[in-house]
């Protein structure tokens, strides 16, 4: 893990949502992620941003506008929820460098 960054990935866990484009701070960064998709780590640098997340099939509506934190040197899972609306769960991970020949469970 390279010093001064923060690594993230996006998983669209909300079952009955439709596919999603992410933008970061109006930046995108996924594109038409689908219910149980994830993205690849991204390497972000430790600061707040603004996570909208626009439905992909018009790339206009809004259905989530949340600011986000990540702290310096940890690895998280932004997973886009659903509860009685949308909502973005921060899980943080483990590095799994030293154990990436081997299966595991969490």
């Amino acid at each position: 893990m390279e010093k001064g960054f923060s690594y993230v990935r996006l998983l669209h866990a909300a079952p009955l949502a439709e596919p999603v484009n992410v933008y970061a701070n109006d930046t995108l960064i996924a594109k038409n992620l689908k219910y149980r998709e994830f993205t690849e780590y991204l390497k972000v640098k430790p600061e707040t941003y603004n996570i909208r997340v626009v439905l992909a099939r018009d790339n206009k509506t809004t259905v989530l506008d949340e600011k986000v934190s990540f702290i310096e040197g940890l690895i998280y899972t932004a997973a886009v929820i659903e509860k009685n609306e949308l909502s973005l769960e921060l899980i943080t991970d483990t590095e799994r460098e030293k154990y990436k020949d081997k299966a595991g469970l969490r």
